[in-house]
């Protein structure tokens, strides 16, 4: 019993190192971890409601819960008789698959972004690119070969997408089902069960994350995996050799579709260690899992001339977001922190959206301003082109250099710019003459093409600008941002 404690404060330690670490690397998105929270908050008050009040309840309130257990009790037995034993992950899967088959449809055949361009142009040896490391080589495989059977067998790529979409949503799906099935095997009660396989079923996040080609989805599928075999071996007394088989199987795919999972085997077994905590095969599992996927990467760079990661890169994001939260938090004197989307963007060093909206109030609604506002949203055609073959360093420099060009001194009437998403930065410019707009669009553009193009003659970017007249000062920030971003997709001016 000890043995199974110790290993399991190093689970709840190794989730609490990494929830802290990601939410402070991801602090600007803290807002998105408040539902989760909340939830989680709710279902803990749920359970020790459960607990506590059958102690507290009258004899007349004991009698009407006894009767509520029964019904209870046979809801449960007709449910077990639907779903025996065996066939339960079977069935529990189909069933999760076509609750999440809508999304599907809505997002057919899939989200087709992220890293997964980048990866497929590796994978095809697209000119300037080169298979590397720093995409995990097994999902970069995967897709590729996905991508060359749907072109052999229907000749189009699209039906290879359409192959590893289907093969994504069936393994979160059947990780969702595999551990919903490992609690009934453990005796969790039906209503936990029901509740979970409701809240995956319904989880709109889950719909669309699953259909989206980031590695991240497949890495998160077999994490779960690895933590209910691990969980199924603190729970069995004396487990065999195919449990640890099946954790370390877990734990090797785990890690080989997201790099960093070693990160959260090294530290699992740290704790582990310091705990004295686990027998001797769990450390041997855990062992083989760091292993295994290091032996690999040796081999790939040396057998399938596949370029190694460059670890200043993987670790310069975090380090500098470490760095500048340090930072902050010493001027302050370690008091009043706050990390907003007020903060300017790392990339462009232009101001966020939230920033951008605020400021935008305060100058078209000053009294005393005469001229005219215009909101533009700009959009560099080839974009993804840029990022396929020139990177991801020179994608960012692209929008520096864009950047740049729009907050110069020679572009007089631009006021305010921020970076919304991707390639689109919003511009309010002022004006007084309708001719002197047309000016500045023409100059923009030209410049652009003039300094910028020539960098990048492979891709051949292209500058075009959405414009929004702003003839209601009265109008919300939020719909001139909508409308800015209609204009960007319909009617842009280019050259």
């Amino acid at each position: 019993m000890k043995g199974k404690v110790r290993v399991g404060a190093a689970v709840v330690l190794t989730a609490v190192l990494f929830t802290l670490y990601d939410l402070i690397l991801d602090y600007f998105e803290t807002p998105a971890w408040i539902p989760l929270l909340v939830f989680v908050f709710v279902l803990g008050l749920l359970a020790a409601v459960c607990i506590w009040l059958p102690r507290v309840l009258p004899p007349g309130g004991k009698k009407v819960l006894g009767k509520v257990r029964n019904r209870y009790r046979r809801l449960e037995e007709s449910f077990y008789e639907i779903f025996p034993q065996r066939s339960f992950f079977i069935q529990l899967w189909l069933l999760l698959f076509l609750a999440f088959l809508p999304a599907w449809i809505a997002l057919f055949p899939g989200t087709y972004g992220y890293d997964a361009p980048i990866q497929i142009a590796e994978y095809f040896r697209e000119p300037g690119t080169q298979m590397s490391l720093h995409h995990p080589l097994v999902h970069t495989c995967l897709m590729g070969s996905l991508f060359s059977l749907g072109n052999g067998l229907f000749h189009s790529y699209t039906a290879g997408f359409v192959i590893y979409m289907a093969i994504q949503g069936l393994a979160v799906t059947g990780s969702i089902a595999y551990s919903l099935s490992a609690c009934r095997r453990h005796g969790v009660p039906l209503f936990w069960i029901a509740l979970g396989g409701v809240w995956a079923a319904c989880n709109p996040f889950l719909w669309v994350l699953t259909f989206t080609s980031t590695k991240d989805i497949l890495f998160g599928a077999f994490l779960l995996c690895f933590t209910v075999a691990l969980w199924e071996l603190l729970e069995c007394g004396t487990p065999g050799r195919g449990q640890y088989i099946r954790l370390a199987v877990f734990g090797i795919l785990m890690c080989l579709f997201r790099n960093q999972g070693i990160y959260m085997i090294v530290a699992l077994l740290l704790f582990c260690l310091l705990l004295r905590a686990g027998k001797r095969w769990l450390y041997l599992s855990l062992l083989l899992v760091l292993l295994v996927p290091q032996v690999f990467s040796a081999v790939s760079t040396k057998v399938f001339d596949v370029r190694p990661g460059d670890k200043r890169e993987m670790l310069c994001v975090p380090i500098q977001q470490m760095a500048r939260l340090c930072s902050l938090w010493m001027a302050g004197g370690g008091d009043n922190l706050v990390l907003t989307r007020e903060q300017y963007d790392t990339v462009t060093g232009l101001l966020h959206l939230e920033a951008f909206k605020k400021l935008i109030e305060q100058r078209i609604l000053a009294p005393s301003q005469n001229d005219y506002y215009a909101l533009l949203c700009t959009d560099i055609n080839n974009y993804e082109k840029v990022n396929n073959l020139y990177g991801l360093q020179k994608a960012d420099q692209l929008l520096a250099d864009l950047a740049s060009l729009l907050t110069s001194s020679c572009n007089k009437g631009i006021e305010l710019c921020c970076r919304s998403v991707a390639d689109h930065i919003l511009v309010l410019v002022s004006y007084s003459e309708k001719d002197y707009l047309m000016w500045l669009l023409k100059s923009l553009c030209g410049q652009f093409e003039k300094s910028i193009t020539p960098q990048y003659v492979k891709a051949d970017p292209q500058l075009g600008i959405g414009v929004y007249l702003i003839t209601n000062r009265k109008e919300t920030v939020e719909r001139m941002v909508e409308f800015a971003n209609l204009a960007r997709k319909s009617l842009r001016f280019h050259t």
